[in-house]
C-alpha cells in the first residue's frame, strides 16, 4: 500500500509542477516526500491525500 501512496504523492505534486510549467526532477520528488513525512511527525497528522495536498499549498 505504501507504493501506491508513494505513485499518487508523485502524481499530486507533478499536477503542481505542471501548473508552473515546471520540469520534475527525480531528486526534488525524493526531497518533498522526506520533508512531508517529517511534517507528518511534527504535526502529529495521518497520512492522508488531503494531509499531502496541504503540505504541498503551504511549501
Amino acid at each position: 500500500m505504501k507504493q501506491i501512496g508513494r505513485i499518487i504523492k508523485v502524481n499530486i505534486y507533478a499536477e503542481t509542477k505542471r501548473k508552473n510549467n515546471n520540469k520534475l526532477k527525480l531528486k526534488n520528488i525524493e526531497k518533498i516526500i522526506s520533508e512531508y513525512n517529517v511534517w507528518l511527525e511534527e504535526t502529529n497528522r495521518e497520512d492522508k491525500i488531503e494531509n499531502y495536498e496541504e503540505f504541498l499549498r503551504v511549501k
